[in-house]
């Protein structure tokens, strides 16, 4: 059954609204549907890109109750659609040999070429950024599910204001909520980007006319220089910018990440 299929299920009746709450059928569509996974990474990047990941593995690993996730971030905007705020994206540890920022940088220009005077592509990473992140890879692959977008409000608020809304998101489920670190958020918008890519960048002049599409600026984790470190990108225009907060301090905000694994960095 597909997404559509079990919301519809849920409002027939009692029997097939049981049927259609088993988590199972849930995980499979979600999985089918919504996730930008190993299938989609070969899909853009081509099979050799991801050919030591384990699609057994991939699968197994995304929770049973993935829903629950969706539910609750809905249930905290309810002005919102999850379906579209939300991506749920597998990071390969093994992407192109070793998934880290600077092979992100690296292997930008490969997926976003020059188009005439516009330069696509990775901007670039700030020496102090580069120097201790750049080479931090995670010691094995997982899924994670961030918003697309700037929390609501989340702009110019403290860490423990941040904080009060991430417990929100986490009450109840098994995996909390926070900030993405520099390269889940690096991850998130290259998946972003080459998801959207074949629809947003099919020509020249749509691409011009993304051309005012505001800059995001997201908060990470670390910090560096008594600074919190910031990713900045402008979908579909341009992969991520990792630099200080001091130089988007007005403009950086915070986007919510869960992430379904233990094991962080190596």
């Amino acid at each position: 059954m597909n997404l559509a299929s079990l919301n519809r299920s849920s409002c027939v009746s009692k029997k097939w609204r049981q049927l259609a709450s088993k988590p199972l059928l849930w995980k499979k569509a979600i999985h089918r549907e919504l996730a930008f996974g190993i299938a989609q990474w070969a899909q853009c990047c081509g099979e050799d890109a991801i050919k030591d990941e384990s699609r057994q593995e991939e699968f197994s690993s995304l929770p049973l109750n993935v829903v629950e996730y969706y539910k609750k971030y809905q249930d905290n905007f309810p002005e919102r659609r999850a379906k579209d705020d939300l991506m749920l994206i597998w990071l390969p540890k093994t992407w192109h040999g070793q998934l880290t920022l600077n092979n992100l940088a690296k292997l930008g220009e490969r997926y976003f070429p020059f188009v005439g005077a516009m330069i696509n592509g990775w901007s670039g990473i700030q020496r102090p950024v580069a120097d201790e992140l750049g080479d931090q890879s995670i010691k094995k692959s997982y899924w994670a599910l961030a918003t697309k977008e700037i929390i609501p409000r989340s702009k110019r608020i403290d860490d423990a204001k941040q904080q009060f809304i991430f417990d929100f998101l986490s009450l109840g489920l098994i995996f909390s909520c926070n900030l993405p670190n520099a390269l889940e958020a690096g991850v998130c918008f290259c998946a972003e980007c080459l998801s959207c890519k074949g629809n947003e960048w099919s020509s020249f002049g749509s691409m011009m006319a993304c051309d005012d599409k505001e800059w995001d600026y997201t908060l990470c984790q670390e910090r560096i220089q008594n600074e919190r470190v910031v990713v900045e990108s402008r979908i579909p225009l341009r992969m991520p910018i990792a630099g200080l907060h001091h130089d988007v301090r007005n403009l950086a905000g915070a986007k919510a990440l869960w992430k379904f694994s233990t094991d962080i960095q190596t």
